[in-house]
């Protein structure tokens, strides 16, 4: 009767060791960086991650509430440029030229704007940050806040703020949140081997 229980009890705390206590250890340092507002600060650069653009070239729910609110601070901060990173396939699926159309559509100076083309992850963004990043500049990233501990984890020798674009809600972009969980859990890897 002790076999199953003391394998019981090894499984779990096997599991605990390598998915759950990761996730959250990445979650919870990522936190450091969230700012509250865009109020009081003035970054150099501000970087918008891809995400899903419909075959029309349209963004998807999530890449449009990450630009919007780009767009916003953008506002606060005339002195700053933005990084548009994601996937662009040349004649493809492209992620920052969508980005910049929507920008350029909602009257953007195109001066302002920056591309990487080859953001096809979180971390390949942040390892590229900084070809763009000015020197002594403050970068700040815009993503939701399930996304954001990740890429503000992934940035800490950057020191890269972050601004969630998004109210916290448990129920909204479901599968986008779960996928967070395993990214961050397999980041966590990547980074400590």
């Amino acid at each position: 009767m002790r076999k199953p229980a003391f394998w019981a009890f090894g499984l779990g705390a096997t599991l605990a060791a390598t998915l759950v206590l990761p996730d959250y250890w990445v979650w919870r340092a990522g936190q450091h960086n969230l700012l509250k507002s865009p109020q009081g600060i003035q970054p150099r650069l501000v970087v918008v991650p891809g995400a899903s653009v419909y075959r029309d070239g349209r963004l998807s729910p999530i890449l449009k509430e990450r630009v919007d609110a780009a767009l916003l601070a953008l506002k606060a901060w005339p002195d700053a440029f933005v990084l548009f990173s994601g996937t662009a396939i040349p004649g493809g699926y492209d992620e920052v030229g969508a980005m910049q159309r929507y920008a350029d559509s909602r009257g953007l100076d195109s001066n302002r704007i920056l591309l990487d083309g080859k953001g096809q992850s979180s971390q390949e963004t942040i390892t590229r940050i900084r070809q763009f990043q000015p020197r002594g500049g403050l970068v700040v990233m815009i993503s939701q806040s399930w996304h954001l501990p990740r890429c503000l984890w992934l940035g800490k020798s950057q020191n890269i703020k972050g601004l969630a674009c998004d109210r916290p809600s448990p129920w909204k972009a479901l599968l986008p949140r779960l996928r967070e969980h395993f990214a961050r859990i397999d980041n966590f890897w990547q980074n400590q081997l």
